[in-house]
């Protein structure tokens, strides 16, 4: 784990804006922030919400041991098969913004991924911080009214993987049977739906977050916000772009 000052998601991100000056910061509910403060995002532009694009985080409820969990999120929106579900299911709101295009980060992603040049950025990570990397797939089916996630939790170290949570599994059972990096892409970028050969992903919102966990102890020295941006978070977001 990555050792550092900051208690919090949002002490951490308002850190990490002073080195990365025209970022913005967002909170889950904007308009009250501290309903809901254990996550917050940082993005180098003003919109919002920003599905498509790249953002960095930091997250209290996602870590595996430490206070937090910090990184790289990125989102695979639905299809355009799915607004009309939408708006059958929940009548009267706008989703355009949940219909994915060519432009989202989740397509330079994976052609990344496909090149070999996510392992490549990984692997360096780990050589700089010595901390495997926590990469954390949620998947959600649209028809889901309760919010119910597959999630799968993973370590590495650019080369092998290793499972560290799973919960349910339905969607994700292939993918958590991979125990090496470069064999991730393909049951990442094809989930199934076990039972119906004819069923695609269009219908699947899709949550990655890499990144490390980060602890803050008085007794150990800690990284500065600079440090962090410069091993940590600047090289994720290469990957995103």
């Amino acid at each position: 784990m990555i050792n550092v000052e900051w208690n919090k998601p949002k002490d951490a991100a308002e850190a990490m804006k002073t080195v990365l000056g025209d970022y913005s910061l967002r909170a889950w509910d904007r308009f009250h922030p501290s309903r809901y403060d254990n996550i917050w995002w940082l993005l180098p532009s003003t919109e919002w919400p920003a599905h498509d694009s790249v953002k960095l985080f930091f997250d209290a409820n996602r870590s595996l041991q430490g206070k937090m969990l910090g990184g790289l999120h990125i989102e695979k929106g639905l299809g355009s098969e799915a607004l009309q579900i939408l708006k059958v299911l929940y009548p009267g709101k706008k989703y355009q913004s949940l219909i994915m295009d060519n432009s989202w980060a989740w397509n330079s992603f994976k052609d990344h991924l496909r090149s070999g040049e996510v392992r490549k950025t990984i692997q360096e990570i780990y050589s700089e911080t010595g901390h495997p990397l926590i990469i954390r797939i949620e998947v959600s089916p649209i028809e889901s009214s309760t919010g119910q996630k597959d999630v799968a939790v993973f370590e590495t170290d650019g080369s092998e993987l290793q499972v560290k949570e799973k919960e349910d599994g339905y969607y994700l059972s292939e993918l958590t049977e991979v125990e090496s990096f470069e064999k991730l892409y393909e049951p990442l970028f094809k989930i199934k739906d076990p039972s119906d050969e004819e069923w695609d992903d269009e219908l699947l919102w899709i949550d990655l977050f890499i990144g490390q966990d980060f602890e803050s102890r008085p007794d150990r020295s800690t990284w500065d916000a600079s440090k962090v941006w410069n091993k940590l978070f600047k090289p994720l977001t290469l990957i995103g772009n």
